[in-house]
């Protein structure tokens, strides 16, 4: 499994240090983040660093009046349900993406996607048709079909059935899944929504698809079990919890946000006014290992007499970004059963860790894994029983 950076407000030199620093990566550019008239000169510069780009059209609320959507040229100038889907206008649409995926050399082809609040038998028509009219202008790339659900169908077993029964009827590459967490919240303790998150992409995997997993955060590192490509992380919030108010409004793009730092070992992150306190106990040891992998940024952090005076927002993003990365590639193993038992040891032994840090008054609520540790075994221990066999055949 692969780590693509999900681009976000204000992350083009994140962007550009990371690559350089990797040597490669993929970039999911985002037009509600980069003006139309940039977005070219950008992808460029990740080319030279060696990077790839995909492009998201972001086409999930056709409704949405936010500016900084509709000032791009294939977005619609009014949306109207019915005379959009049949008279000509969503090829139009199509044609628009693929000329900008073409422009911006893209490594797939992400096709628009409606987000379904619920699964019904009009937002399967609506796949069919994007499905349909892209085949028809474009034969050669590589296309992934975009599965945007909202928390309430992700949540309803019914709902994940229906978009596996007729996925399997679209004719692409792979897709791009995002998926809207329940309540916001930035670790997911909803077995329920945990559990088909995984069967989705399981499901979707087995048939020898590509599949890529938007707005993801340090929880979806699981998803390596599911033996999915790519987990997409950047980051603000925003961009590892897929919000969908900011397809609708602005929204003030900096506040007076804290620091967060991450703990790879503990799939956890803590404020950085934490870490200071860790460092007065003697515990920075148990959330930042000693030698931080040789990563420049989590050495200063963990040497530092108060990590409060150095820590910095780029440098807090950067040590989380590389280590998720490291994290992804190495979580799959040889086999099915091996990449199992081993992200179950570590997933215990970090939500234990973070346990017993609690005790000592360090905390890394909301971000502790150890609130999304039941949710996530048992969307493992269902993955088992549902897919062991297809996925050890596919492995």
């Amino acid at each position: 499994m692969k780590l693509a950076l999900q681009y976000g407000w204000g992350m083009k030199q994140l962007t550009l240090d990371l690559l350089a620093h990797w040597g490669e990566g993929l970039v999911i550019l985002s037009p509600r983040d980069v003006k139309e008239e940039v977005m070219l000169r950008l992808s460029k510069q990740i080319h030279k660093k060696r990077g790839e780009v995909c492009f998201d059209p972001q086409f999930y609320l056709p409704h949405s009046d936010l500016k900084k959507l509709k000032d791009y040229s294939f977005w619609p100038s009014t949306y109207d349900t019915m005379a959009f889907w049949s008279s000509g206008q969503l090829d139009r649409l199509v044609i628009d993406i693929l000329k900008k995926n073409a422009e911006l050399d893209t490594k797939y082809v992400i096709l628009p996607g409606l987000l379904a609040p619920r699964v019904d038998v009009m937002w399967l028509k609506y796949q069919e048709m994007i499905r349909e009219s892209a085949k028809k202008h474009q034969k050669q790339e590589k296309m992934l079909m975009t599965i945007a659900l909202g928390g309430k169908a992700v949540r309803d077993d019914s709902q994940i059935q229906a978009v596996l029964d007729a996925s399997n009827k679209w004719d692409v590459d792979g897709f791009y899944v995002v998926l809207e967490h329940p309540d916001s919240n930035y670790i997911v303790s909803d077995e329920t929504w945990m559990t088909n998150a995984m069967e989705l992409c399981a499901g979707l995997k087995v048939r020898g698809k590509i599949v890529v997993f938007g707005y993801s955060n340090q929880q979806m590192l699981s998803l390596a079990c599911a033996n999915v490509d790519y987990i997409c992380s950047g980051s603000w919030m925003n961009v590892r919890v897929f919000p969908q108010d900011k397809f609708m409004e602005s929204e003030a793009e900096f506040r007076n946000k804290s620091i967060w730092i991450y703990s790879p070992d503990l799939f956890s992150e803590f404020k950085v006014n934490t870490l200071d306190a860790a460092k007065k106990s003697g515990l920075i040891g148990a959330i930042l290992p000693k030698h931080p992998h040789d990563v420049e940024p989590g050495k200063k952090i963990y040497i530092a007499t108060q990590p409060s005076l150095i820590a910095e927002f780029n440098i807090a993003f950067f040590y989380y970004l590389d280590r998720l990365r490291n994290q992804a590639e190495t979580l799959k193993l040889a086999t099915f059963d091996t990449t199992m038992s081993n992200y179950l040891a570590k997933l215990d032994h970090a939500s234990t860790q973070v346990t017993l840090l609690k005790s000592s008054g360090i905390k890394s609520a909301p971000r502790d894994i150890s609130l999304g540790q039941e949710a996530v075994v048992d969307a493992l221990n269902m993955l088992v029983l549902r897919r062991r066999g297809q996925l050890k055949r596919k492995w």
